[in-house]
């Protein structure tokens, strides 16, 4: 729905304001596959993690956490010393 849509777009923004913000990377790459029942974004960098301050608020990576989690995404984060992958599988309904 478009409903959800702008929250894909909001998680997006979000994660690719913490590569420009955070991580240092050099490259950043965008990727959609479709699938027969979902689609799958994924957005990764060559960056560095930073892990959040426990004293410090936090909110963008909550808010796409919760995006996901009201929406009925699945949202997931990788990193390792080769970078950060965020990745996000949303169900879809093709109609004909």
């Amino acid at each position: 729905t478009p409903f959800v849509a702008r929250h894909i777009i909001y998680i997006f923004k979000e994660a690719m304001t913490n590569v420009a913000k955070h991580s240092g990377a050099r490259e950043v790459t965008l990727q959609l596959f479709m699938a027969t029942k979902h689609i799958r974004i994924i957005l990764e960098d060559n960056g560095q993690w930073k892990t959040p301050e426990a004293t410090v608020p936090h909110s963008g990576l909550a808010n796409m956490k919760k995006r996901s989690m009201e929406n009925d995404l699945i949202f997931k984060i990788y990193h390792n010393e080769y970078g950060t992958r965020v990745q996000l599988d949303a169900p879809i309904e093709i109609r004909h």
